[in-house]
């Protein structure tokens, strides 16, 4: 896989030649040639499907290896027969095997970002188990579809092909993680082991810069598992009970309440502020009302002490409205008594 971008005319089949990498630094074990090549080993009969120019074909047999190649482009897989014991020109879908190989007498068959090309790539991966030797394996290498520059084209609404990499316009099938095992396992293989090349977020020839998209969902984005993987690159032997290997789901909950942390810091500061401000000035009130209670209670209390002496003067007009009264009765009866008296002292002897 490459890193050019802009996709050729859909109206021919591209060139395998435009793969052919400038070198292959065998010390990067962050290229998938790189880990092909370590999982592949020494001294092996080497089934390469799809060679394109024979770059990795040219090491393999170096390290040791005899390399029996597939190619469906005749221009690619004229320039790499020289580095192969044997090259089969052809598409492996339609080709017949059994016309150039015999049954398990190959080690390791190597899929280089071949299957992700193919209609059918469980058939060919059922197809070339009959060619392996008893404990030999297969050796796969697949672009991964989720990667967060895919997504982040995706959220904008733009599935753009390139001429190489993750979204390649030859590229027939996109596989996530759980993609790939499930089409191993389901193709009767075992997967022994899982290496990864990674580019971050806007490091892929999709070119998609992260500040496309507001920070949160980059964070939400680059939070996802597998989300920097750029390939993904599995040896796996043939086996009549595969087992896959289980994929967690993501917990995709806990990754956005990450993602937008910031995002609530940000707003959440003001309104920390305005509660604050809120609590002070409702303490404020509350102490305005204490004290004006304080001074309801306090002339409730002198009104109740008027209402009672307003009573008491009540209790003492009363008293004295009655003295009156005895008073006045007294006043008429010496009135009465002294009318009397005068009127006895008028009266002739």
């Amino acid at each position: 896989m490459g890193g050019e971008e802009g996709p050729g005319s859909m109206d021919e089949r591209p060139s395998s030649v435009r793969y052919e990498p400038s070198s292959i630094n065998l010390q990067n074990r962050n290229d998938s040639h790189t880990l092909i090549v370590e999982l592949v080993g020494t001294g092996n009969l080497v089934l390469e499907v799809g060679t394109s120019t024979g770059y990795l074909t040219r090491v393999l047999r170096d390290l040791g290896n005899r390399v029996i190649g597939i190619e469906v482009d005749c221009e690619a897989a004229k320039i790499a027969e020289e580095h192969c014991d044997l090259m089969i020109t052809g598409d492996v879908e339609e080709i017949d095997l059994d016309d150039y190989l015999a049954p398990a007498s190959i080690d390791i068959a190597v899929f280089g970002d071949v299957l992700e090309h193919l209609r059918y790539p469980a058939a060919v991966l059922k197809k070339v188990r009959r060619y392996l030797k008893p404990h030999g394996s297969v050796v796969v290498s697949i672009p991964n579809v989720c990667h967060g520059d895919v997504l982040i084209n995706l959220l904008k609404g733009d599935f753009r092909y390139t001429s190489m990499g993750l979204l390649d316009e030859t590229h027939l099938r996109f596989f996530g993680l759980k993609n790939v095992f499930d089409l191993l396992t389901d193709s009767g293989y075992e997967i022994e082991e899982v290496r990864t090349t990674r580019h971050p977020v806007g490091g892929t020839e999709l070119r998609r810069s992260p500040e496309e998209v507001p920070a949160e969902i980059r964070r939400f984005i680059e939070g996802l598992p597998n989300s920097d993987v750029y390939q993904f690159v599995l040896s796996a032997r043939p086996s009549a009970d595969p087992k896959s290997p289980p994929v967690s789901a993501p917990d995709l909950k806990g990754i956005f309440d990450r993602s937008i942390e910031d995002l609530l810091r940000e707003h959440e500061e003001p309104l920390r502020r305005e509660v604050a401000e809120a609590m002070a000035k409702s303490q404020e009130a509350s102490e305005r009302v204490r004290v004006l209670s304080q001074d309801i209670s306090e002339r409730e209390g002198r009104i109740a002490g008027l209402l009672e002496e307003v009573a008491e003067a009540g209790e003492r007009a009363r008293s004295l409205d009655q003295a009156v009264e005895v008073r006045d009765g007294r006043i008429a009866e010496l009135s009465l008594e002294v009318e009397e008296a005068r009127e006895r002292a008028e009266v002739p002897r």
